[in-house]
């Protein structure tokens, strides 16, 4: 058992003032059996009135209004989590976990790389690695170059990306493979953006995979989020009155605590 504490911080910037901005906010650790909050803070600027519900995956949004004139938003959030990963359960897995979304839709290049694999009598969890294996070698880490719509099949062709693409890629062979597979969107140790990275269901519950780093997901990583790709994932959903530029910026701080 771990205990992690974080710190999250987000800025939208509009180019001139907005209202009746109404917004939903992935900007706090998902719940689970593995991951229990064990206090936390929430701190919108402009101030708004919120609440928090779970979304389809169970994740917990922020969610609330701001009517008044405001150039900027800023919602930052911090607290304290533990985490267990021995406490996997085999829950049943969500259908829409098993196919593809446009995003991780298989091309026949992806097919390809799939069947080059050998997979066929190794057991799920030798099946995981080769597949998280396969992402790492297929892809080259280059920040800039790809999209919140860009998909699996285009990064592959790229054989460039960041932690979105790997996640998407690995997800696309997972599925093809016969796994459920889900999109992960949380903070890994240290300071600077959120991350992504994949978990697939074996027969002892699910287990995470990060393809961008080499390496299988362990209780250092922390989840805020899970659904079929990063579009489920995203930290800000929102509607406004206002036609502007919109920027955002994002920087979190992630660190084990120590006992």
């Amino acid at each position: 058992m771990t205990e992690l504490e974080f710190e999250f911080r987000a800025e939208l910037a509009f180019s001139e003032p907005v209202r009746e901005h109404v917004f939903s906010l992935h900007c706090l650790p998902r719940e689970d059996e593995e991951q229990m909050l064990q206090a936390y803070g929430v701190m919108l600027e402009p101030a708004a009135g919120y609440e928090m519900r779970r979304d389809g995956f169970g994740n917990w949004l922020v969610c609330g209004s701001c009517p008044e004139p405001h150039e900027a938003f800023v919602y930052c959030t911090h607290g304290i989590v533990r985490v267990n990963r021995t406490r996997r359960t085999t829950e049943e897995v969500n259908p829409v976990l098993r196919y593809p979304t446009p995003l991780t839709m298989p091309d026949d290049a992806i097919h390809s790389l799939w069947k080059m694999l050998p997979l066929e009598g190794k057991t799920p969890w030798e099946q995981a690695e080769l597949l998280n294996q396969a992402v790492a070698d297929a892809l080259a880490y280059r920040p800039g170059t790809t999209g919140l719509q860009t998909t699996a099949a285009e990064v592959l062709r790229a054989g460039e990306g960041v932690c979105q693409d790997y996640a998407h890629l690995l997800l696309s062979l997972a599925r093809l493979s016969g796994f459920g597979a889900r999109y992960c969107m949380g903070l890994i140790p240290g300071e600077g953006a959120t991350h992504a990275w994949a978990e697939l269901a074996l027969p002892d519950g699910w287990k995470g995979f990060d393809p961008t780093n080499h390496r299988a997901a362990d209780e250092t990583y922390l989840r805020f989020a899970v659904g079929r790709d990063a579009l489920d994932c995203r930290t800000e959903r929102g509607v406004f009155r206002g036609n502007v530029m919109q920027t955002m910026n994002i920087q979190m701080r992630l660190r084990k605590r120590e006992r």
